[in-house]
């Protein structure tokens, strides 16, 4: 598995469902049901624009415009970071992978 990156696109593992619960979301594994996570909106978001065919820029910017966050280059930056570590997070799980 390559680890997460910027140059990347992601798909997810098919064995994976994002459902929202009440005011919860969650991420789990259909094979294993005791791999449940829990994520935030903004994971929920990350999660419903990866396919396979957007890379990491273009999931960056579906999910900030649509939050309205870009107010400054800091904010963008720290931002982006946040996207990659949660990215890099849902990997680790096997719950995605990405293009080589």
């Amino acid at each position: 598995m390559t680890m997460a990156s910027k140059n990347q696109t992601y798909y997810k593992n098919p064995f994976f469902v994002a459902r929202k619960i009440g005011s919860m979301r969650i991420l789990i594994s259909t094979l294993d049901p005791r791999k449940i996570f829990q994520i935030d909106e903004i994971g929920f978001r990350i999660w419903s624009l990866i396919n396979g065919k957007r890379d990491f820029n273009k999931i960056v910017k579906s999910t900030l415009y649509s939050k309205k966050t870009l107010d400054s280059s800091r904010a963008l930056k720290k931002s982006k970071a946040a996207i990659l570590k949660f990215i890099k997070d849902i990997q680790k799980i096997g719950a995605i992978s990405s293009t080589k």
